[in-house]
Formats: structure tokens, C-alpha cells, sequence
């Protein structure tokens, strides 16, 4: 085998061992977070669900009505819709927060283009914004929304869903008794 072909095996063999590596590294760190295959024990609620596992709840926002899966946690927060490929159209993730700040949302192995919608304490929408998706895990430059006003609230739906339902500033979020703060 000449030289130049033994320095390409190596250098193809150090690319595969990277990405090796960097897939056990993946495993390592999101296995304990859900977001593999294997369903929640029964009685705990790992990963997104409010109630029980895979629960929506029904909010509705201004006139219009959707299911959701509640963030509540920091582990929740953290995961929201990472490595989703889909999201029907009349679903979403409502983020609830302990206080009201102003919030920071990024889409670290996010693939859908979402709508965030900023609610204050009251359940007042403040601000809308719109986020492109990752195109691969491995993506470094992340987009992220940086709210101009405190929210309690965030709700991400998929990307033009406030427009099309006719949502605006000012708009109100209700809650169901049982996902009350």
C-alpha cells in the first residue's frame, strides 16, 4: 500500500473514532434525561409530562385552544423540544416558571421552526418571536431568543401558529385549575 493511502485509512480511522466517541458522549449525557426510547418507570414523571407520562392539558390562548406538555422543572426547561422531528400543529410546550424575568431560549437539537410566545404573571402575552431550527447536532452556532420583557410563561408552538390563529400582544393565556401555579 503506498504512503498517501496509508495516511488517508489513518485519517478516515481518526474520523470515525471521533464521531464514536462524540456519539457515546451524546448517550452518556441525554440517556438519563429521557430522551431515548425506553418509557418513564410508572409513578414518575421523567421527562416532560405534567400529570402523568406523555399527558397534554388543553390552555387555550386569546380564542384559540391547544394541547401542551408542561416544563416545569429546571431538567424539563433545559430538554424542552429536543430531538423532535414533528410537532402536530395543535400541540405545543408551555414552559412555567417559578418567577417572572426575562427569558433566554435556544435551539440546541431543536429540528422544528418554532413561535415563542412570552406571557407575564398574569398571563398577558408581552412578546412573540421566531426561531430557526438546528440543522445537526453537532450545530455550534445556536439560534436563541433573548426576551425584552419578564415572562412566567413561554409557550413554543410551531412556527406561525400565533398569526394563524390570530393571536396577538395582549392576548391572554388560561390555564386549567390543575396546571395553575
Amino acid at each position: 500500500m503506498s504512503l498517501v493511502l496509508k495516511i488517508q485509512n489513518k485519517k478516515l480511522i481518526g474520523i470515525l473514532c471521533l464521531l464514536c466517541v462524540t456519539q457515546m458522549i451524546n448517550y452518556l449525557v441525554f440517556c438519563d434525561l429521557g430522551v431515548g426510547s425506553q418509557p418513564s418507570p410508572p409513578g414518575k414523571t421523567k421527562g416532560l409530562a405534567p400529570l402523568s407520562a406523555g399527558a397534554l392539558v388543553t390552555i387555550t390562548v386569546g380564542k384559540a385552544s391547544l394541547k401542551v406538555e408542561l416544563a416545569r422543572t429546571p431538567e424539563e426547561h433545559e430538554r424542552g423540544l429536543m430531538y423532535r422531528r414533528h410537532l402536530p400543529d395543535h400541540q405545543g410546550m408551555l414552559f412555567i416558571f417559578p418567577d417572572e424575568q426575562r427569558r433566554t431560549f435556544w435551539m440546541k437539537n431543536t429540528f422544528i421552526p418554532l413561535s415563542l410566545g412570552f406571557f407575564d404573571k398574569e398571563g398577558v402575552l408581552r412578546e412573540l418571536g421566531d426561531l430557526d431550527p438546528v440543522t445537526s447536532e453537532m450545530q455550534t452556532q445556536i439560534p436563541r431568543w433573548e426576551s425584552k420583557h419578564p415572562a412566567q410563561f413561554v409557550l413554543e408552538v410551531n412556527r406561525g401558529w400565533f398569526k394563524r390563529n390570530g393571536i396577538k400582544i395582549g392576548d391572554r393565556l388560561k390555564l386549567p385549575p390543575e396546571i395553575k401555579n
